[in-house]
This record gives C-alpha cells, structure tokens and sequence, in this order.
C-alpha cells in the first residue's frame, strides 16, 4: 500500500484530526468498521500513521536484534513506547495521542504527507520549512530520485532538507 498527496487540517481541541477521503480509503477496517492504523515518533519529529501491516514490517525491522542493547535498545523502547494502535471515528477523526502531539509540536494546523508505506503528520509549520528545503534543493536531489533505489542508496545526497550543513 502506498500513499502520497497532501493536505492539511486542524488539530481539534481534543487533539483529533481530520483523516481525508484518499487515505481512508487504503485503511483496513476493524470488526467494527472503523479504519484501524498504528500511530508512532517519526524521523524530524513528525508523527507516522502505518497501517497494522506496514507496522508489522517496520516491527521485523527494528526487532532484529530481540535482546538489544545500547542505542538498539533505546530506540525500541522509545519507539515501542510511543506508538499506539488506534481507529478512526465515525466523523473520520484521529485521536493523537498527548505523548506524540508533544512530540511533533501538533497544534493548530497539522499536514498529512503520503510517503510510500506511510502517512506523516507535522505541524504545519515546520512541514513548510521541510518542503521550502526540498524545494531549493530539489536540482540536486532530483537526480536521486532519476536514478533508482539501488544508486539513491549509494548516493550521498548530504545532510536531508532543513538539516543544514555546508552548501
């Protein structure tokens, strides 16, 4: 399942957000029929939505190592303690949790980025500094994205949008 797109919409005062018609409709439904996802600490502090089976994927992934130690440890922890399985409402909300609204900075205006096997949410704000990067960036990393993955892998674009570094 891929998605892609933007959108933007507001944080409620509950925490809850607006999922759109597009993404709905790549969410499998629960015995109830609600859309179910997995919420979890994204890259850049942004938020991940996966569906159950894109997190069981990123779950091998990480549970390569089962008794990890060190900064293997750390990030499963953090990563496994933050992330929540959740459903939609029947108005097709999402309730983000207070732990991953800290996290991201959501408040007020939250962008929904489609980005392959997932959807990241960000504040509204720091997304437009991400894509304003991307955007001056992009006759550098538009070869990157010509070549494939395979050389993309190989590629060393330097430091990702927004990070800086000596231009």
């Amino acid at each position: 399942m891929k998605f892609s797109g933007f959108s933007s919409h507001n944080l409620d005062a509950k925490g809850r957000v607006f999922v759109p018609k597009r993404i709905q409709a790549k969410l499998p439904l629960d015995e109830d029929g609600q859309h179910r996802v997995v919420l979890g600490p994204g890259n850049q502090n942004c938020v991940y939505l996966f569906t159950p089976e894109a997190w069981e994927l990123r779950e091998e992934q990480l549970d390569s190592e089962p008794f990890a130690e060190g900064d293997d440890l750390l990030m499963q922890r953090f990563v496994y303690g933050m992330s929540f399985e959740t459903t939609l409402d029947k108005s097709s909300r999402l309730l983000v949790p207070e732990k991953l609204r800290d996290f991201a900075q959501l408040d007020g205006e939250v962008a929904l980025i489609g980005v392959k096997d997932r959807v990241e949410l960000w504040n509204a704000d720091r997304w437009r500094e991400q894509e304003a990067a991307a955007m001056a960036g992009f006759d550098r990393l538009a070869p990157l994205w010509a070549a494939g993955a395979n050389k993309r892998r190989q590629a060393d674009p330097g430091p990702p949008p927004g990070e800086g570094g000596a231009g």
